[in-house]
């Protein structure tokens, strides 16, 4: 089976994004599942980058034991767009500002909201509502995981 790549992004890519990818590799790992998955982050500014995950994201998802692999905030590319097969999106601002970047085309292969039930996931660095965040994250991912393997 080849490798379904897998693309998480929100504004800063500090907090929900990188916890996505964070949660979505450690539920992965699980399962015995890590090797069918490229799995990745990035924001849709780069006003973050070079960051490493905010700190409230990282005690929330460490009291839960989900590990924090290393971090480093980056802006997403056409390369990006290009190349994974799903892209998953936090809220419509993301999806906004990637199409005003030229970065939202016909070549992305599958680009949607992770949250489909409740569609945006709030920005806890705003909101400072992580563990919210990280219960909705918790869900997105597990279902998304399911989906992907049927």
């Amino acid at each position: 089976m080849e490798k379904k790549r897998v693309l998480f992004l929100c504004h800063g890519n500090i907090c929900r994004s990188a916890a996505a990818e964070a949660i979505f590799s450690y539920l992965a790992k699980q399962k015995g599942l890590s090797h069918l998955f490229e799995i990745d982050s990035a924001g849709v500014s780069d006003e973050e980058e070079g960051n490493s995950m905010y700190f409230p994201m990282k005690g929330e998802l460490s009291m839960r034991g989900i590990p924090i692999p290393p971090h480093r905030a980056r802006e997403v590319t056409i390369s990006d767009m290009e190349h994974f097969d799903i892209i998953l999106y936090m809220d419509e601002s993301n999806k906004t500002l990637l199409t005003y970047a030229g970065l939202f085309n016909s070549k992305c292969k599958k680009m949607t909201f992770l949250n489909p039930e409740f569609k945006e996931i709030e920005d806890p660095w705003y909101t400072r509502r992580f563990k919210k965040v990280v219960d909705e994250l918790l869900v997105c991912c597990k279902s998304l995981l399911d989906y992907l393997m049927d």
